[in-house]
């Protein structure tokens, strides 16, 4: 026997057990003296669900001498053997979850205080917030027609040419002053070419 099975047996008495007791029925049936530290150590893979089906089964109690181990009573029904089986993996000797509530229904129970357990939704994360487009952002207006280039503020679209002109010169007259080239292309109108013409 292996010596998980040998602490399932001392668990199946149905008596709450420390570890020390444990250790020392272990150590018994074994015939070899077993450290508290290795029934520690099986002790924590047993009552380990993702590890070994048969932690269903196992309760753990807080005492104020440490802590004590227990089947549930109606795990009591099963044979050893069955009990052992729920610790295997492999096909030869496996006792499945299954297997074990079709032949004591009470057991469904514990398996869906478990689900319970695994299936509380972690708390809610806090909603993002979008971040909110700067004023300069939101008053920009995209050209139609013309992806990529925007349009002038409101005002200066209402404002005279000769106004923006000028009131770019008064800028740059407080800054210091700036040397400009620029060049005018005046087109008239043909009417007044025509005037002039005559």
């Amino acid at each position: 026997m292996t010596r998980s099975e040998l602490i399932l047996d001392a668990l199946l008495t149905g008596k709450p057990l420390p570890l020390s007791d444990i250790r020392r029925m272990v150590s018994k049936a074994s015939g070899k003296e077993v450290r508290l530290g290795d029934i520690s150590s099986l002790m924590a893979k047993l009552i380990n669900p993702r590890q070994y089906k048969i932690a269903h089964f196992i309760k753990r109690n807080k005492t104020p001498q440490g802590y004590e181990y227990s089947m549930v009573p109606e795990i009591l029904n099963l044979a050893p053997e069955e009990v052992y089986g729920l610790t295997r993996k492999t096909r030869k000797g496996r006792f499945t979850l299954e297997m074990a509530v079709e032949k004591i229904p009470e057991l469904a129970q514990y398996l869906k205080k478990a689900g319970k357990a695994a299936g509380k939704k972690p708390a809610a994360s806090r909603k993002k917030v979008p971040a909110k487009k700067s004023k300069a952002t939101a008053k920009a207006k995209v050209i139609k027609g013309k992806p990529g280039r925007k349009a002038l503020p409101e005002p200066l679209q209402k404002a005279d040419v000769g106004d923006v002109v000028a009131g770019f010169l008064h800028e740059m007259a407080k800054m210091g002053g700036l040397r400009v080239n620029f060049y005018l292309t005046v087109r008239l109108l043909k009417e007044e070419k025509r005037r002039k013409g005559r």
